[in-house]
């Protein structure tokens, strides 16, 4: 039988574009007055901020503004997205503490050289079964920062306390399937297993890094905004609500991607609409792939127990498993 779709040949839709080098990546936009931005990384997983010297790198030729958490809207960090810069403390090797602005890439990373900052080392709990210790230090020591509109909008529950004792913990979220009488099973086995399993943390590691634009809208207060995003809705409702504008007043490109793989969501759209707004002038961040390894979102590593029962036979009678995934600063 012939088919005239399946197991035939088709063209890509895009494929003559983007070998012919017409397709256009936000890297390569240029907008008049555009400033490049480049991220000063923390070098601790968890500190204290002690001070943060820029004046040496608002000396450095072609920068044109460095960015801390006091030139920023104090908001609650209740996402990934809203953390924005560090504020008085760092909670994991690569998050951003200031933003530093300049005429051209070069320019930026050497600002970035002279941004000088003190820290205050505190513990840091780097494993699954470290930060579920009663005795771990707490990544959010206060609770998990919360926001109503956050948590009715993703019908989460944003966790990091045990509600009913009132205890602070390192738990964000725990979730129970059970079905059958798992005791009187266990009970009726023959030889119980039990086994550990593991899986690393892996990165989406696309070929293109995350990257946006964002031009302000001095009348509206708005912005409009080019992503390689695989959501433009969130991208929009993000801006909106850091800006404070309807949703309306943020317009939202999504230019071509490359490459995504379930990462590239809103992560720095946020920070870079705020950065263009006290600046005045478009601003662009195209995330080096270091910045892109240790400051975005990866898959979480996972480790799994499980007990399995069974009779002389090969009835199964019994399966437990406890599943731990390691979600970082955030559900």
């Amino acid at each position: 039988m012939n088919f005239q779709t399946i197991g035939q040949p088709k063209i890509l839709i895009e494929g003559r574009a983007k070998v012919s080098g017409m397709t256009k990546f936000v890297a390569d936009l240029q907008l008049p007055g555009l400033l490049h931005a480049r991220l000063v990384p923390s070098a601790f997983a968890h500190a204290n901020i002690l001070s943060i010297d820029t004046e040496a790198a608002l000396a450095v030729p072609g920068v044109v503004a460095v960015l801390t958490a006091a030139d920023l809207p104090d908001i609650s960090p209740s996402s990934r997205s809203l953390l924005l810069l560090a504020r008085g403390r760092v909670i994991f090797v690569g998050q951003p503490v200031a933003l530093v602005l300049a005429e051209n890439e070069g320019a930026a990373a050497d600002g970035v050289e002279q941004v000088h900052i003190q820290y205050e080392p505190l513990p840091a709990v780097l494993t699954i079964e470290a930060a579920m210790r009663e005795d771990a230090p707490l990544v959010w020591p206060n609770g998990v920062p919360k926001s109503d509109s956050d948590a009715g909008a993703h019908g989460a529950d944003v966790g990091g306390e045990n509600r009913a004792e009132g205890v602070l913990s390192n738990i964000a979220k725990k979730t129970l399937r059970e079905r059958g009488d798992l005791k009187a099973a266990f009970a009726a086995a023959d030889i119980i297993v039990e086994r550990c399993a593991t899986t690393s943390m892996v990165h989406q590691s696309s070929i293109e890094t995350h990257g946006m634009v964002v031009q302000p809208e001095p009348i509206t207060g708005g912005a409009n905004v080019w992503s390689s995003t695989q959501g433009q809705f969130n991208v929009r409702g993000d801006i909106a609500d850091i800006l404070q504008v309807p949703e309306s007043d943020v317009r939202v490109t999504g230019m071509a991607v490359g490459g995504a793989f379930g990462g590239k969501f809103p992560i720095y759209e946020p920070l870079i609409a705020l950065a263009a707004r006290v600046v005045g002038r478009p601003v662009s961040l195209i995330l080096t792939r270091m910045e892109e390894l240790s400051a975005t979102n990866p898959a979480p590593p996972i480790e799994i127990r499980l007990r399995a029962a069974a009779k002389n036979d090969g009835t199964l009678t019994a399966l437990e498993g406890e599943v731990f995934l390691d979600s970082g600063c955030y559900l």
